[in-house]
């Protein structure tokens, strides 16, 4: 069962015209709101950062309701040039690595091709890396792979250089990483596994035990 996303939407952009985005967002931020959705407005470079800080273990998504190629940062330090950001292509959605000097790498990719009302998933815990899609109905992880390049928190951000793109529902915060297994089966297994080698240790006791042997011939 897929536990995506484990939070809720930050912003649904159900609001009058605002150019650009207000607070929380950035200041002079590349997108503004029209009838209840988010466009961006600077051609080659319209980003957003949702400036609430969160923890190491992160997560951010959001709606596509008209494509353009767009890209989700997590754990993205702007002013190092180094982070994690997660990118949907015409082609592809692929997990990326970028590292100081705007040196980008992929670290893998999905084979993509947009649909209406597809959402994005991103979400970084621990040196794991997932990228999640909604399409017919449902949240799919399709890329999961390890990177330690980077394991500070940062503020999640959302990118296009594409003025076609319109977005809706972002979404995101801390990720808190679900245990699956759970104090009681944890026990269980415990206890299981005690018993198990109580009864071999006392057959193994058994077997070495020398029998006493009576004078006629009786063994005890």
């Amino acid at each position: 069962m897929i536990d995506f996303p484990q939070t809720g939407i930050l912003d649904n952009f159900n609001r009058p015209f605002e150019l650009p985005l207000r607070a929380p967002w950035s200041a002079g931020n590349g997108f503004y709101i029209n009838y209840d959705i988010a466009f961006p407005y600077i051609a080659g470079n319209s980003g957003a950062t949702w400036q609430l800080l969160y923890g190491n273990n992160v997560e951010a998504y959001f709606t596509v309701l008209q494509f353009a190629p767009a890209s989700i940062y997590l754990r993205y330090a702007a002013a190092l040039s180094q982070g994690y950001f997660l990118t949907i292509t015409a082609t592809a959605i692929t997990i990326n690595r970028r590292d100081p000097g705007y040196i980008d790498t992929v670290l893998e990719s999905f084979a993509y091709t947009y649909t209406w009302l597809d959402k994005i998933g991103f979400r970084i815990y621990g040196s794991n890396l997932k990228a999640y899609l909604y399409t017919a109905g449902a949240w799919t992880e399709i890329i999961s792979l390890r990177d330690t390049h980077y394991i500070s928190n940062n503020f999640p951000n959302i990118f296009t250089g594409d003025l076609s793109l319109i977005i809706d529902d972002f979404g995101g915060g801390t990720y808190i990483p679900t245990n699956n297994y759970p104090i009681a089966n944890l026990k269980k297994g415990l206890i299981s596994g005690f018993h198990v080698f109580l009864n071999q240790y006392i057959k193994s006791k058994l077997q070495s035990f020398d029998p006493l042997r009576l004078p006629d011939g009786t063994v005890y």
